[in-house]
């Protein structure tokens, strides 16, 4: 008894070995791409923009024209009053006893304003009246005397310079009580007030202020150097705060003896208008303008084209895109534009800096 192997259908050991080898290839290659997954995306590579070469600044060039230059001086103020003063003691070391007005207050030409306390000078001045009767009547009888035997002629002349010097005494007690006093000057308003009841008086120390309202007008203060380009008669524009511009003329220059800082008439430009618009009262501000320099027909460019070296003023000219530097002289100058005297002609073109 035996078995009988089927060995008719077994593939060759060389083609079954291929198979498996193609199969397990298979396998592997399916692992690795699969594995791929899960490994991190490589980055893409990054783009370089471009690099663009900056623009080359392009100076701005102007054109020399032909027109009217003004210069013009500005200043600031305020309406004031033509009749305007500062009130004052000319007596230091005492207190005032009283003061009469307050701000706002209306008062006629003499009123008391305010009063030192000037202690027993009252006294003192009814003392020295009585001593002056008493001198009187001692020149009296010694004028008297020497008139019957012409005798005692130098008494009578010593009699009488001592009735003078006590009327000297007595005058300047009542000066000093009248200067104890102020009194307003003129019919008018008292502006302000600077002191109190109690408060110990300087010399000129300023106690109130008074203006007249019926004589308002325009008022302004200018730099130094401008006030040296100005002049009584000359043309103002005058733009008053809510009330618009007005013509005028400047009728009155600071006074030379007008004391610095101080807020007086006398210290101001004052501008004449022909009538004042309604409804603007002390105080309120406003400026002027005054040309002191115009010219028509003038070559004008913006001041920002000149130059200067070594004291020579020039500009650069742009002829057709060819560049060359010329001297010039100048006129009229302002803040933003120059007149050319001389040097260029209308229409060329200059370079800015």
């Amino acid at each position: 008894m035996f078995m009988k192997w089927r060995t008719a259908r077994l593939l060759p050991v060389s083609a079954y070995a291929r198979r498996l080898a193609l199969a397990a290839a298979a396998v592997f290659l399916l692992a690795a791409v699969a594995g791929c997954g899960l490994l991190p995306q490589a980055e893409e590579a990054e783009t370089i923009p471009p690099v663009v070469p900056p623009k080359i600044s392009q100076k701005p060039a102007y054109e020399v024209k032909s027109g009217t230059i003004e210069q013009l001086t500005k200043g600031t103020g305020k309406l004031m009053s033509l009749a305007e003063e500062e009130l004052y003691f000319v007596e230091s070391g005492r207190r005032i006893s009283d003061l009469f007005v307050k701000s706002g207050d209306t008062v006629k030409a003499g009123d008391p304003i305010a009063q030192l306390d000037m202690g027993d000078l009252d006294a003192q001045i009814r003392q020295k009246e009585i001593q002056l009767l008493m001198a009187q009547e001692d020149v009296k009888q010694t004028m008297r005397s020497a008139g019957n035997d012409g005798s005692d002629g130098a008494l009578a002349t010593r009699t009488k310079l001592d009735y003078e010097l006590k009327q000297e005494d007595l005058n300047r007690l009542k000066e000093t009580l009248r200067e104890a006093t102020i009194r307003a000057p003129f019919d008018g308003t008292i502006v302000s007030v600077h002191a109190k009841k109690g408060d110990m008086a300087s010399a000129y120390g300023k106690i109130a202020v008074i203006a007249d309202y019926s004589r308002l007008t325009v008022a302004a203060q200018f730099g130094s150097d401008d006030l040296k380009r100005l002049a009584v008669g000359m043309k103002a524009t005058v733009e008053i705060n809510t009330a618009g511009r007005y013509e005028g003329t400047i009728a009155q220059m600071p006074s030379a003896t007008a004391e610095a800082g101080s807020d007086t008439i006398d210290s101001y430009v004052v501008v004449r208008l022909d009538k004042l618009p309604d409804g603007v009262s002390r105080g309120t501000p406003l400026t002027v303008s005054v040309v002191t320099q115009r010219k028509e027909q003038a070559l004008i460019v913006p001041s920002s084209v000149l130059r200067t070296h070594a004291g020579q003023m020039y500009v650069v000219v742009d002829d057709n895109g060819s560049k060359h530097e010329a001297n010039v002289e100048v006129g009229i100058q302002t803040a933003t534009e120059a007149e050319i005297a001389s040097g260029l002609t209308a229409g060329q073109k200059v370079v800015g800096k």
